[in-house]
């Protein structure tokens, strides 16, 4: 039997339940206060307001140019393009370069390079797991907009080396059911039901819980081991003897100390999550879907598999056009199709969300 759970409630503020996003709260003169989200038809407005906030007049015009000119190659890369790949790589370089002069990079990315580079050891042709991301050890005065862009985020980049990209490619949620039919596997992405910020006053603890559908474990035969350990899970969370029937409870086991209010803390626990999640945005409540990823393979987070793909179909249409076009011939072909069609759009409302510092949800 799992242990029994923490003592404890879940946060609120003015008797209202801060629901999980990575930016949950603000500092407001006095305190912290809830962060609702932003509903936008379209992320440029979104991310252009923040560059001119943001951004020092001296590099502000540089990073509206790179707005401009990602948004234009967003809409070249429209209808049956045979350069839809690297319209779509360079619209989200641009993108990831506005979002580091956001972040306070000092200087001008004159020198900046893509920082990623692709491997096909040696097969003209073959199948998907053949060809590997290159993460390259960028020194300076280069700079790789690949590690900035997710230093920007609050996330580490991986190490450098070579990534299947049969291994990213499995960890994009909206099209898994038709990779795995592509490479015959099993299903890898756990939806999680809620994400629950949780606090004791009287011990001064802030930590998070994670609950699951039983169902959806017992329908794929995943044990609370797994999840926690092909999840990434188990350093860092256990699991404890759920309080809701249908539902299995996993709790954080490092706990954040607090004051005398726990908003204080808040954004810094929603923060340690990002590594751990995978998310897909909608125009439906509640807007914003959570998973947890069993790898098999190499793991890297969300936002650098996709920006990594982009880059490995971007360069391919570029420079080895026969063979992408045998990838969407072959059994791959419907998933990169998908994945083409609707991750531009997931892509650039997770960078807007991060480039606010702000949920930032499609408006219906």
């Amino acid at each position: 039997m799992p242990p029994q759970p923490r003592v404890g409630t879940l946060v609120k503020v003015r008797g209202r339940p801060i629901p999980f996003n990575y930016w949950p709260v603000a500092p407001t003169a006095t305190r912290y206060g809830i962060q609702d989200v932003v509903f936008a038809t379209e992320p440029w407005s979104v991310m252009r307001g923040v560059v001119r906030s943001r951004v020092p007049q001296v590099r502000r015009s540089e990073a509206l140019s790179y707005l401009d000119q990602a948004e234009d190659f967003l809409q070249a890369s429209s209808g049956r393009v045979a350069g839809t790949p690297v319209l779509l790589y360079y619209c989200f370089l641009n993108v990831a370069k506005a979002a580091i002069l956001a972040a306070g990079y000092p200087t001008g990315l004159a020198e900046a390079v893509h920082g990623l580079s692709i491997d096909i050891q040696g097969a003209l042709i073959g199948p998907i797991g053949q060809l590997r991301l290159v993460v390259q050890n960028v020194v300076p005065p280069k700079l790789s907009v690949f590690r900035q862009m997710l230093s920007a985020c609050g996330l580490s980049a991986p190490a450098a080396g070579a990534y299947p990209l049969g291994d990213l490619v499995a960890q994009v949620v909206i099209g898994h059911r038709l990779w795995r039919e592509a490479s015959r596997s099993a299903e890898r992405f756990v939806s999680i039901d809620s994400l629950s910020f949780m606090e004791n006053r009287q011990t001064g603890q802030l930590w998070c819980d994670i609950w699951i559908k039983a169902s959806d474990m017992s329908r794929y035969g995943w044990s609370g081991a797994r999840i926690l350990v092909d999840g990434g899970l188990v350093a860092s969370f256990r699991e404890v003897a759920s309080t809701s029937q249908g539902l299995r409870r996993f709790e954080r086991i490092a706990t954040l100390p607090f004051g005398a209010q726990p908003s204080s803390r808040l954004l810094q626990l929603a923060q340690s999550m990002k590594p751990l999640l995978w998310r897909t945005v909608s125009t439906a409540s509640p807007y914003r879907q959570n998973y947890i990823y069993l790898s098999v393979g190499p793991r890297l987070p969300q936002l650098a598999s996709l920006y990594g793909i982009f880059f490995a179909l971007g360069h391919l249409n570029r420079y080895r056009p026969a063979i992408l076009a045998q990838l969407f011939d072959g059994p791959y072909g419907p998933f990169l199709t998908e994945y083409l069609a609707s991750q531009p759009e997931q892509l650039l409302y997770a960078l807007a969300s991060e480039m606010h510092r702000r949920e930032v949800i499609r408006a219906r």
